[in-house]
């Protein structure tokens, strides 16, 4: 029981020694927790999701340079063609207007042999020619 006299303030500001004390440390490790398993589940998988979109990106990066490289060996590629049909056009343009070009040879394609005769076909050069004169 709780009386008057342990409230009293001499003993409560100044108390004696206690002797009768026992001192306890205590550790506690559950040996199953459910909560951290399923955290830990959680984790594997996120880090796998991680691991296969950093992969996933790494892919589509090579993909994306691959495919990069091998359009510009194509268009390098079409480039020389183009070239080449730039000289080529521009050596008969340079035929056609010094008069050396065949005006008694068959024309492409035609089954006429009046080209042959009169050269009507080379009078003048064809609507497409006259952007490149």
């Amino acid at each position: 029981m709780v009386g008057q006299q342990d409230f009293n303030p001499a003993l409560l500001n100044d108390p004696g020694a206690l002797e009768n004390y026992s001192v306890k440390f205590e550790v506690r490790q559950p040996l199953f927790n459910p909560d951290m398993m399923m955290q830990r589940g959680a984790l594997k998988n996120r880090l796998k999701s991680a691991n296969e979109q950093s992969e996933g990106t790494k892919q589509f990066i090579q993909f994306r340079v691959r495919d990069n490289y091998y359009s510009l060996i194509l268009h390098t590629r079409q480039l020389e063609v183009f070239r080449t049909a730039l000289q080529t056009t521009g050596e008969h343009r340079r035929q056609y207007l010094s008069g050396s070009y065949p005006f008694n040879s068959k024309v492409p394609g035609c089954g006429c042999n009046d080209h042959r005769r009169t050269g009507r076909y080379y009078d003048r050069p064809a609507p497409w020619i006259t952007d490149f004169l």
